[in-house]
């Protein structure tokens, strides 16, 4: 699937650590002691995420 097509689909970003496409970044629940907090993060453990709408307005510009 390219980015014009996930675009399409509802795709808005993608993990820079493993490519996996997401709707939303995914959030893992951590636990700090004060209530803990959502933090972005991938299966992979990152917690890169870039924008498919932006990577593909860079493809078209040539970039």
């Amino acid at each position: 699937m390219n980015a014009k097509e996930a675009i399409a689909k509802g795709y808005q970003v993608y993990c820079l650590g493993c490519s996996t496409i997401y709707r939303t970044p995914p959030t893992r629940q951590y636990e700090d002691g004060h209530g803990g907090r959502q933090l972005p993060m991938c299966k992979c453990g990152s917690d890169l995420f870039g924008s498919l709408v932006s990577y593909e307005a860079e493809a078209a510009e040539g970039k």
